[in-house]
């Protein structure tokens, strides 16, 4: 396949270069040797942003009165959503620039595999902050289609900075990452667990949202900004612990970050936490039937009452949500844990819990880790005192409130977006080893295992070739199979 973009005179043209990257892509994301590491495709970003620099001149600026909009900023997201925090995060952004009224920003959606529909729900756009009419949800028939109405609403906008939210995915915002559609482009790279298209886009500013992907973006020879990630403050914790007697444990998040193959199932994983304390727990967010099965024969089989699970599908307010069930100890979710969640639940002032399978993981944000089952156990047990809680609510809150309240969250980005920060990570060095090391063993893994691949090769060569002396049966016939499998001859 030719890995030069075409210079595109039609929008069928375009249809083939975008659904080419687009494969390409999710091959790369088919690699399960890279694990969950952002990495970037350098060659591919430089040829779909010079592909786009054809579409300045196809879709030229419009002589006229200068827009109301002009000036604004506009947030270039793939889909957008009821549930997670990649939407959230867009409304913080939105917060952060524009104050709680949103009036001078604008959502784009590029709705790139026509998940998104027409009408945007209202919790949709409340958690965006902004008006109906400043959401466009893109509704082309094909990518090209799309591409073009992207670059007519950004022609109609003439925003003074674009921030790329997209898809890791979706190579469109690579192609309108030009100054002739917005002088300052931002790429805000919230998928840090997958390769990613735009993070070598030229002149763009990349901002990272934690530290270990930070610390990948400098291996890769970036030089991104960090600005850790914040959610609303909900106030000051309404009321103590261990008010129902045992602890009442909860966790949130979307199937798709327990579901994952894992050395320990959540639905297992939840049968022992109640077993342990004999408590209650508090799933918020949407579970399948299977799921919820699985649950439920998990309790069974730990001989734990069924209404001790109790399922919240959808919130408006994590942190109330979780005040108003008495929770005493979230358990982040796994294997893929939910960033801005954990926010949320700092916030919130409710002890945090996570999982990690390294034996030398530091302790995120002041939260305590568990490896193994009978970790899990034991830690329980020694958070299941009023005392102890107590301490470690104030230490989550005193967290948020230096770290990743709405104010130091605004103060960060406007100092970004002013060509500086006053972030400062004591923690670099060793973030950029640990990176480092991970690399090398994802390195070490990938070499093993093709040399295994070639291994196995090799044995089967060697036995088809016995066969093939075996069957043969004399020279001629040996001689005559030695030529079919070179091929014929020149003269042949």
């Amino acid at each position: 396949m030719n890995t030069q973009p075409q210079h595109p005179d039609s929008a069928t043209d375009w249809n083939v270069i975008l659904e080419d990257y687009l494969e390409r892509m999710w091959g790369l994301h088919s690699r399960p040797e890279l694990g969950r590491r952002a990495l970037g495709a350098a060659g591919w970003d430089w040829q779909l942003w010079q592909a786009g620099r054809e579409l300045p001149g196809q879709y030229p600026k419009v002589d006229g009165p200068t827009p109301a909009t002009a000036g604004c900023d506009v947030y270039l997201a793939t889909q957008i959503y009821a549930q997670g925090g990649h939407t959230a995060l867009i409304g913080d952004f939105v917060r952060a620039l524009d104050g709680d009224e949103g009036g001078r920003s604008h959502v784009v959606a590029t709705n790139i595999h026509g998940h998104n529909k027409p009408n945007v729900a209202e919790n949709v756009r409340h958690r965006l902050g902004l008006p109906l009419d400043h959401i466009t949800i893109l509704d082309g028939p094909s990518p090209a289609d799309r591409l073009g109405q992207l670059v007519r609403r950004l022609r109609d906008l003439q925003p003074r900075r674009l921030f790329l939210f997209h898809h890791p995915e979706d190579p469109l915002a690579c192609m309108v990452a030009h100054p002739d559609f917005a002088p300052e482009c931002i790429m805000v790279h919230h998928a840090d667990g997958t390769p990613s298209f735009g993070l070598y886009l030229p002149g763009v500013k990349l901002i990272e949202l934690n530290p270990i992907a930070a610390a990948m973006s400098r291996l890769a020879g970036l030089d991104p900004a960090l600005l850790p990630l914040t959610s609303p403050d909900p106030g000051p914790r309404p009321s103590g612990f261990l008010a129902r007697g045992n602890l009442v444990t909860a966790s949130s998040g979307t199937q798709n970050k327990f579901t994952r193959p894992h050395a320990y199932g959540y639905a297992e994983t939840v049968g022992r936490v109640l077993q342990a304390t004999g408590g209650w727990h508090l799933h918020v967010g949407p579970l399948d039937t299977e799921m919820l099965a699985r649950l439920h024969q998990s309790l069974e089989r730990a001989n734990v009452p069924a209404d001790r699970l109790i399922h919240v599908p959808w919130v408006p307010s994590l942190a109330r949500c979780l005040w108003d069930h008495g929770c005493d100890l979230y358990l982040s979710s796994f294997p893929v844990d939910g960033a801005r969640t954990n926010i949320e639940v700092f916030a919130s002032a409710t002890p945090h819990l996570r999982h990690t399978t390294r034996a030398d993981d530091r302790m995120i944000d002041g939260g305590l880790t568990w490896r193994t089952w009978d970790d899990l156990a034991a830690t329980l047990a020694t958070l299941a005192h009023r005392g102890v809680l107590e301490e470690r609510s104030r230490l989550m809150r005193r967290v948020y409130d230096k770290h990743h309240h709405p104010r130091v969250f605004a103060q960060s980005l406007g100092l970004i977006l002013a060509g500086g920060s006053d972030r400062v990570d004591p923690l670099e060095s060793h973030w950029d080893t640990h990176v480092l090391r991970s690399m090398i063993k994802s390195l070490t893994s990938s070499l093993v295992k093709q040399a295994g691949r070639m291994e196995v090769l090799e044995a089967e060569v060697a036995r088809l070739r016995a066969e093939s002396d075996r069957l043969a049966g004399s020279r001629g016939l040996r001689a005559s199979l030695a030529r079919w499998w070179r091929g014929p001859s020149a003269g042949g």
